[in-house]
């Protein structure tokens, strides 16, 4: 669990719920995204202006779109 001194006044409420929560969601911000988990070990070109941002050495991925709103992510733990 990460612990934040305060919460980024940039941030929904949803947001800032899946922030005290650890979990991310379709519409999340990449700002958030990087408060809930961290910055991403990678970050590659995704098509249509996306990115696609890698973590936790190759197992979880989570693409974004050109507004850099999470789209969708994939973990490839069983």
């Amino acid at each position: 669990m990460r612990l934040h001194a305060s919460m980024p006044t940039n941030l929904t409420p949803r947001e800032i719920e899946a922030v005290r929560k650890g979990t991310i969601f379709k519409g999340m911000s990449k700002s958030a995204v990087h408060y809930t988990i961290g910055f991403p070990e990678k970050e590659n070109d995704w098509g249509r202006s996306g990115k696609q941002l890698i973590y936790f050495r190759n197992t979880l991925f989570v693409y974004l779109d050109a507004t850099e709103h999470v789209v969708d992510w994939q973990s490839t733990e069983r």
